[in-house]
């Protein structure tokens, strides 16, 4: 009987103390039917539902607040898929790099944020996806957190990495 009164009063506090609130990210794609562009032109929304700060990595060479659609190419390619990635941009494909020098885009909680993403026409009917690497910031230092950004490198390795990887909409 002291193991179950002992067992009622430690399971609360055990489950109070080691629960995690699950963290929520929305990713909406969406054919952008207004564009008169040769390309492939896609809108795409990210939305934050956690109560932490969450950051998108993505290439140097994209802005996920400009209002100009951004060039992802093909980052990976098999027999029956290609692959395109927020790390990958047009641009990229003329440089080589040691190491993928990623910068990130915050998004506050509770906030979304909309662009505009832009590929090559097809040339075949596999299976296309995009994906992209993304993690939450908890009790971070805005200033200090922009500082090792601006350090080409290494930075975001510090931080749990998830991915997020969707179909593209038939065009």
């Amino acid at each position: 009987m002291k193991y179950i009164k002992a067992l009622a009063v430690f399971l609360p506090i055990c489950c109070t103390t080691f629960a995690q609130q699950k963290e929520m990210l929305s990713v909406t794609l969406e054919k952008d039917e207004s564009s008169k562009d040769s390309c492939c032109m896609y809108m795409m929304s990210v939305k934050n539902s956690s109560d932490s700060s969450l950051c998108i990595l993505h290439s140097l060479f994209i802005n996920l607040t400009s209002e100009k659609p951004q060039g992802l190419a093909v980052y990976s390619s098999d027999k029956e898929s290609d692959q395109y990635s927020f790390q990958y941009s047009f641009k990229d494909t003329g440089y080589t790099f040691e190491v993928v020098p990623y910068i990130g885009e915050l998004i506050l909680p509770y906030q979304k944020l909309l662009f505009k993403i832009r590929l090559l026409p097809f040339k075949n009917d596999k299976a296309k996806s995009v994906g992209f690497e993304y993690f939450y910031l908890n009790d971070f230092s805005y200033r200090d957190f922009m500082g090792q950004m601006k350090k080409v490198g290494s930075w975001y390795y510090k931080y749990n990495r998830l991915r997020e990887t969707l179909s593209l909409p038939a065009w």
